[in-house]
């Protein structure tokens, strides 16, 4: 940059502003052509921008078509088939209804609620989550304790090239971290639980194709304090994971929707069985061990059947 003072100072390509009297003069990226921007007219850009969000919230919806105005549209198109066209409407204006809402708190419950379209939660639990899953709850079933539990991730197909994202793989790092603080309770044992070292990677390999591997190394510790390891190398094929999950969720939210005791109740805490992160009603957390959450498919199941409750007492052999 020139000195101070000199004729041919850079200056503000907005302002014209020389560099010598402004705090800070920033570069474009590219040579052809150079152009500079002055610290004085960021703030105002960034007055302007704001005055606009005001007037206007980011995200401010358009008005959303109808579900009938949408079944209309797709008559244009498509011949007959109006059973298909009418649910295709509702799904659709129930999506973006959802996203016009989705900064309210619970609203995406309310939204659910109001539809009669139960929820669940989202992303499947097929891999090293289940891993952790099942083998966490033994663990703290036996109050063996944890120093650390490293997780490494190979993903070959679409899943790993999205979650090489930093952005991506941050939404999923937060739900894969938060399965073992919800299970293991370190603010109840702080002693076993209180000082783990919980690490999360995830590899994008293409020759890995639709395999995946999850390699964990478990650092815990017993009896005295006697440190042990536990590795586990899990390689397995998504789609044989979680088409089963696909076909099990089409089955019970179908189930949900039509059952008078869960149609309208919102979310269906009872399928967090079958994913990572499980919705819960405002207040609650969700639970994330694998037996307590298939306990509670089995007794809900029960429940709508008019069945008794498992319950695992044991009393009743000795009648």
């Amino acid at each position: 940059m020139k000195r101070a003072g000199s004729d041919d100072a850079l200056r503000c390509s907005f302002c014209h502003k020389s560099q010598d009297v402004v705090g800070k003069l920033i570069s474009s990226p590219n040579d052809y052509p150079r152009a500079y921007i002055c610290d004085e007219c960021i703030a105002v850009c960034n007055s302007i921008l704001e005055d606009d969000r005001h007037d206007q919230p980011y995200g401010a919806p358009h008005k959303l078509p109808k579900p009938l105005e949408l079944k209309e549209y797709l008559d244009q198109y498509v011949i007959g088939q109006d059973p298909t066209k009418k649910k295709l409407a509702v799904a659709v204006y129930n999506h973006y209804k959802r996203i016009q809402m989705n900064k309210q708190r619970g609203a995406e419950v309310e939204l659910s609620k109001s539809n009669n379209a139960p929820i669940a939660g989202k992303d499947f639990k097929t891999g090293q989550t289940l891993m952790k899953t099942i083998l966490a709850p033994g663990f703290k079933a036996r109050m063996i304790g944890m120093n650390g539990w490293f997780s490494t991730n190979i993903l070959g197909n679409r899943d790993g090239e999205v979650l090489e994202d930093p952005g991506s793989f941050k939404t999923k790092e937060e739900s894969k971290l938060s399965v073992l603080d919800r299970i293991l309770q370190p603010e109840l044992y702080p002693e076993l639980y209180g000082n783990i070292h919980h690490k999360v990677r995830i590899n994008y390999y293409p020759p890995r194709g639709d395999n995946k591997e999850g390699w964990d190394n478990i650092d815990i510790f017993g009896w005295l304090g006697y440190p042990m390891q536990i590795k586990v190398d899990f390689l397995c094929r998504d789609s044989i994971l979680a088409a089963p999950i696909v076909l099990d969720l089409v089955l019970f939210l179908d189930l949900a929707q039509r059952s008078e005791e869960l149609r309208g109740i919102g979310v269906q805490e009872w399928l967090s069985f079958y994913l990572k992160s499980p919705m819960t009603v405002p207040g609650l957390y969700p639970e994330h061990d694998l037996f307590i959450q298939s306990m509670k498919l089995k007794n809900t199941l029960r429940h709508l059947k008019g069945e008794s409750l498992i319950t695992h007492l044991g009393l009743e052999y000795y009648d």
